[in-house]
């Protein structure tokens, strides 16, 4: 596999986007048609549509947050979050946590699980309808509020698994915090969970890095490894960065990512590692699908992709849209 890169990206100046790059080939090559529209046709991938994660997510027996309403306007959502005590208010499709917010309910305000301030309903619209201007969200979702274990309303902290086809290579845990808006800590383990640097948190990102975010220990560590692994093996796809949260109660599935943020980030020696676990990964998994082994995931994503088509193909053309040149747009009266 890692012959399909172009030669002049031989010693050092690849980086892991060009493995990702390696990795749609891959999906042409190996899965039937329509399975690169669903899995890797635009970033986000349409399949990481957080409605159609979680029937990946539950189809490998891990949890997902309770959903109240989704396919709703902004307005919808603001009219669902005053029935309820407290919730989680984000766009459909989109990554990073952007125009995502927790709120509590206090009185006749709400307050915000990230900065600690309570503000009025309409107030807490209006900052999402930035977010929404901003970040092209059409389509809301309303779903349950996770938290933090032994706590009422603080963010859960995140851990996404680096996964290729059921091996961890390493997890980086995200602990959410407020600076002026939504952000981010972040620290990375290896596979066996000691501290790891990958070179993402270095120069104009060090900032993010947060050495006192522990690493999971114990039962816990195990049953974290364990349901990534396992949700890893469920994938028809040789990476898949799994999200998973540690919650009141227990562990929770966020998002599934084929094209993650940061790719070219890596220091070179971690470029090598990722890239030799994808090419065996790959290798492996051409072997499991010719033998008939993967058959039944490939059903179950056909089904699941035949299913919810109305759902990520217009998702599919928006976002192949918004990449044409503007003079091109206006010229097919695209946009106005």
């Amino acid at each position: 596999m890692r012959g399909m890169r172009p030669s002049s990206l031989e010693g050092t100046n690849w980086t892991f986007a060009h493995v990702l790059g390696d990795q749609r080939f891959w999906v042409r090559e190996n899965l039937p048609p329509g399975f690169f529209d669903f899995l890797c046709s635009v970033n986000p991938s349409p399949s990481s549509h957080k409605l159609i994660a979680r029937r990946f997510f539950e189809e490998a027996g891990l949890a997902t947050a309770d959903l109240y309403a989704s396919g709703i306007s902004l307005d919808q959502a603001m009219d669902v979050v005053s029935q309820t005590r407290r919730c989680f208010v984000k766009p459909e499709y989109g990554g990073g946590g952007n125009g995502t917010i927790g709120l509590v309910r206090r009185g006749t305000r709400f307050l915000n699980t990230l900065s600690g301030e309570a503000r009025s309903l309409g107030n807490w619209r209006r900052y999402l309808a930035a977010s929404q201007k901003l970040y092209r969200c059409k389509r809301w979702m309303v779903e349950e509020l996770l938290v933090r274990r032994g706590t009422e309303a603080s963010p859960p902290d995140e851990y996404k698994f680096f996964a290729f086809a059921g091996t961890i290579v390493h997890v980086d845990a995200r602990r959410a915090t407020w600076e002026g808006g939504a952000s981010a800590k972040f620290r990375t383990f290896d596979s066996a969970w000691n501290p790891v640097d990958t070179g993402a948190y270095t120069g104009v990102y060090a900032n993010s890095l947060d050495e006192s975010i522990p690493p999971l220990r114990g039962r816990e560590r195990e049953d974290f490894t364990e349901a990534a692994q396992r949700m890893s093996r469920r994938r028809p796809i040789p990476f898949t960065r799994i999200d998973l949260y540690s919650t009141d109660r227990g562990i929770v599935g966020g998002e599934l990512t084929i094209v993650t943020g940061g790719s070219s980030l890596f220091s070179n020696q971690w470029r090598d590692r990722l890239a030799e676990a994808w090419d065996e990964a790959a290798a492996r998994m051409s072997e499991e699908i010719q033998r008939g082994d993967m058959d039944d995931i490939i059903e179950f994503y056909s089904h699941v992709m035949e299913e919810t088509r109305p759902i990520w193909r217009p998702v599919m053309w928006r976002r192949r849209l918004q990449k044409l040149p503007g003079f091109l747009k206006r010229r097919l009266a695209l946009v106005r």
